[in-house]
């Protein structure tokens, strides 16, 4: 395999999982109680595949409507009961602006799955700065789309790449939960004005941090936050990380820093 490898930087890869919580327990007890096959649980995974890269096409158009560009986002992968959208944003304003169009959809969808199958909806949202301790690889082999011009498929690899992974299952519905360099490289005033994060203790995320316990930080879109009181937090996982023999939580760097 002829893989080739790019890591230029500044550039960071904005990750966001949405993923379908009770889905296992959901499927099991409909074809234990009709006997249907797939057909007794398909409709609402049918719906989030089809139905989700739309609704957060709409989320987009409205977060960045006054914006002179809205960056590409695309589905990345599908796993399971998972869909995994990835961006690229060239500024810190407008990774906010990604995050706060992904808040939106996930409290939408939720919602959704709630009132017609009582299943919920919970965010992951991470970032994963290239060049230093993550890269993106080209795998020609496998294309993104049709014709003979299409663009080779992109992996990404690197701890903050697997954070996210790690970090997707201690989510809550209706929620997202955003890794620790996500918020670093978010905080500022404008911050409270469009998100409001709360943090709801710390866990070890397998194989990350030296085992050092990660803090969860859980946001929604809101008006009003308290983005003074994880700079506390932060700053202590940081000095953790360098106890441990680990890189500092940096905030991450765009090529165009407050561009949008």
């Amino acid at each position: 395999m002829s893989n080739r490898l790019n890591a230029p930087g500044p550039r960071a890869i904005l990750m966001m999982s949405a993923d379908i919580v009770g889905a296992t327990a959901y499927k099991s007890e409909r074809v234990g109680r009709a006997q249907g096959g797939v057909e007794a649980w398909l409709p609402p995974f049918y719906g989030l595949f089809r139905d989700l890269p739309l609704v957060f096409m709409g989320k987009l158009a409205q977060a960045f409507f006054e914006a002179d560009r809205i960056p590409e986002v695309a589905v990345w992968r599908v796993a399971g009961d998972e869909v995994v959208f990835i961006g690229e944003p060239t500024s810190r304003l407008e990774t906010l602006m990604l995050v706060e169009a992904f808040g939106n959809l996930t409290s939408d969808f939720h919602g959704r799955l709630g009132s017609g199958w009582g299943l919920g909806l919970r965010g992951c949202v991470w970032l994963a700065p290239l060049g230093r301790d993550n890269v993106e690889i080209e795998v020609p082999e496998i294309t993104m789309g049709g014709g003979g011009d299409a663009a080779p498929f992109k992996e990404y690899l690197g701890p903050d790449v697997d954070s996210g992974f790690r970090l997707s299952k201690h989510g809550h519905p209706g929620e997202m939960i955003l890794s620790p360099l996500l918020v670093a490289s978010l905080l500022g005033p404008e911050l409270d004005g469009r998100l409001a994060i709360r943090v709801e203790g710390a866990a070890p995320l397998k194989g990350l941090f030296g085992g050092e316990a990660c803090p969860l930080l859980h946001g929604m879109v809101a008006k009003t936050g308290d983005s003074a009181a994880l700079m506390p937090v932060l700053d202590h996982f940081s000095r953790a990380l360098v106890e441990k023999g680990q890189h500092p939580l940096t905030p991450a760097q765009f090529p165009e820093r407050e561009a949008v």
